[in-house]
């Protein structure tokens, strides 16, 4: 097992991107983590902005007690902004883009010229190799994935995927923050799908071969196919059904 640095509980922690994931900007507030939440355009950063401020206050209307609620207007907590050069001074990184190879590895290249030497870098990815990522920077050591499971302020799996450099500390970091935010942390190694979409593979591949074999009864979007999924996996103690995609 890996141990956590103690130390990492007061870091400050940045989140490149807002806009597909505001759940993990709302784990990390919610864990009174600083954060800044960066973004590559203004109107991305609205909406991003809005989405997390919308989900701050509903989480905050579940608390019971106050003067514990997390602030979304509180600026020494929470942030937003475009600027790059905030990254300098960043001790952990999570990029949270939608899942593009090509992007991702234009980000981590400019993160890794921009952060200081002792940054960690995640990437949020389901599928996407680590290792392809990690070698558009200079410390592949310092680069992990950390695969929130959707939505992330709900969910409290985190894949912690290490790629073939990723050092022993990096590992610890990803899994003490993890610990932090009151998640889940499993680390996983750099294979295709990583456990939770491996473990779901043989879940999904009779649901598909019934949809190939039925297709002129059951067109896949219409209520009756929907309603007759629904049932089979409520039935089988699924609500949510094997189409439902894991992110």
């Amino acid at each position: 097992s890996f141990g956590y640095r103690k130390q990492f509980l007061n870091t400050s922690t940045l989140s490149v991107t807002i806009n597909d994931f505001p759940g993990i900007v709302t784990s990390l507030v919610k864990a009174k983590m600083s954060v800044v939440a960066l973004e590559q355009d203004q109107k991305q950063l609205e909406v991003g902005a809005r989405a997390v401020t919308s989900l701050l206050e509903r989480e905050a209307s579940k608390m019971p007690w106050i003067g514990q609620r997390p602030d979304a207007c509180d600026p020494a907590l929470l942030q937003f902004t475009l600027d790059f050069s905030v990254l300098q001074d960043a001790d952990l990184v999570i990029e949270a883009v939608f899942e593009d190879m090509a992007l991702k590895k234009e980000i981590f290249h400019k993160l890794s010229a921009i952060c200081k030497p002792g940054s960690f870098l995640c990437t949020n990815t389901s599928a996407l190799d680590i290792d392809e990522i990690a070698s558009a920077t200079s410390r592949p050591h310092q680069v992990i994935g950390t695969h929130f499971f959707s939505p992330a302020h709900v969910m409290k799996l985190v894949e912690i995927i290490h790629g073939r450099h990723t050092s022993p500390i990096t590992i610890a970091t990803a899994m003490g923050l993890a610990k932090t935010i009151g998640k889940i942390g499993v680390v996983v190694g750099n294979c295709f799908g990583f456990v939770g979409n491996r473990m779901m593979a043989p879940y999904r591949c009779p649901a598909h071969s019934w949809f190939c074999t039925f297709p002129p009864l059951f067109p896949i979007h219409t209520p009756s196919i929907s309603a007759c999924v629904y049932r089979c996996t409520r039935d089988s103690s699924d609500p949510k059904g094997p189409f439902n995609p894991l992110v």
